[in-house]
């Protein structure tokens, strides 16, 4: 079985250099040492332009996708892995969802919250981890491992990660992760590093679904900057004026899917936009109107996003549209890709 890797920077591959922390660290001994709880595997290593990944945009992340279909397409490996910095995985993840869909080999994108240096780090667990993913044989598509204990990480699907909420360092999903990596047969020193020679199990989440895909696979070939204008609801909010190509709106709603429908400042918002012809989503929980404020949604002309689905995803979904030439993008944001929307309850 053969893996590719490829490093792209982030904390997981950062060295401390006057002071701070840079993506210089060379990981690929790490693998050495993964090879002897994985009988078979052999590791490939492609080092991309190393970066911290709150540099991303659409030009760095329409090159991690170039490289990574390239090697999907030449069918020299079993599974591919990309260490990549946990700031914007998620964005990156999800773009290799929509470009690949949920039928490709096993991609796995591996971030950790310390430096792989650091004996605390995330990175050694999630690293074994990914390897164990496409070494089970089980998995097709893009996906993220992260640990949750010394002894278990989770496999969430690409398209349905969250982003980072403030002081928290773990991946999650917004719905049942697709699985779990079991090392719990592994034993460990006081350095977290592993010196059991067992086999880590990958063990598939019985309630996780998701729909088949119901849009074809995405071209990624984006502009540096996105059209897509995302906006976070305050109290009192004033809404700013939108630049010249937006194309769409998310409003990240209030955590019930609700947002100020009364204000006027909502109400003017919403009026420029229907007069420019520009979609408003809404993220949030469900299609139903649980809230008298909701209501107003269809008068307003605000439309929500699927039920439970990441707004990240959903974000670099509208942008891949866009550039994809589609038009009617109301309609194509509620058609599944790559696990992104999970079937109606």
């Amino acid at each position: 079985m053969r893996i590719l890797v490829m490093h792209s920077g982030g904390t997981i591959s950062c060295e401390e250099k006057n002071g701070v922390l840079t993506p210089s660290l060379d990981i690929k001994p790490e693998f050495d040492m993964i090879k002897k709880h994985i009988s078979g595997v052999s590791f490939t290593h492609k080092k991309l332009t190393p970066f911290l990944s709150e540099y991303l945009n659409g030009v760095t992340v329409s090159r991690i996708v170039k490289e990574i279909k390239k090697a999907v397409s030449s069918e020299k490996y079993s599974g591919i892995i990309l260490t990549h910095g946990s700031d914007t995985l998620a964005y990156t993840a999800a773009t290799l969802g929509y470009a690949l869909g949920v039928s490709c080999m096993p991609v796995v994108c591996v971030c950790a919250d310390l430096p792989l240096s650091h004996p605390n780090s995330s990175g050694h667990i999630n690293l074994l981890a990914a390897v164990a993913l496409i070494a089970s044989g089980e998995a097709k598509g893009v996906f993220s491992v992260y640990r949750t204990s010394e002894t278990a990480a989770s496999v969430l699907r690409a398209t349905r990660i969250l982003r980072y909420r403030a002081y928290e360092s773990e991946l999650t999903s917004c719905t049942q992760p697709y699985g779990a990596i079991d090392l719990s047969s592994l034993l460990t020193d006081k350095k977290s590093r592993f010196i059991s020679p067992q086999t880590p199990i990958f063990i598939k989440n019985t309630l996780y679904q998701e729909r088949a895909d119901e849009l074809s696979p995405l071209k990624v070939n984006l502009k540096k900057t996105c059209p897509i204008t995302y906006l976070t609801v305050t109290p009192g909010m004033k809404y700013p004026s939108l630049r010249r190509g937006c194309k769409a709106v998310i409003l990240g709603s209030y955590h019930s899917g609700t947002l100020d429908t009364s204000s006027e400042e909502t109400k003017r918002f919403a009026r420029v936009c229907k007069r420019k012809g520009i979609p408003v989503f809404v993220d949030g929980t469900g299609l139903t109107a649980d809230y008298e404020s909701m209501l107003a949604y269809k008068e307003l002309g605000l439309t929500r996003l699927p039920p439970l689905s990441s707004p990240v995803a959903m974000y670099m979904k509208l942008w891949l549209l866009t550039e994809n030439g589609v038009s009617s993008l109301t309609g194509a944001i509620k058609s599944s890709l790559c696990g992104d929307i999970p079937p109606k309850v």
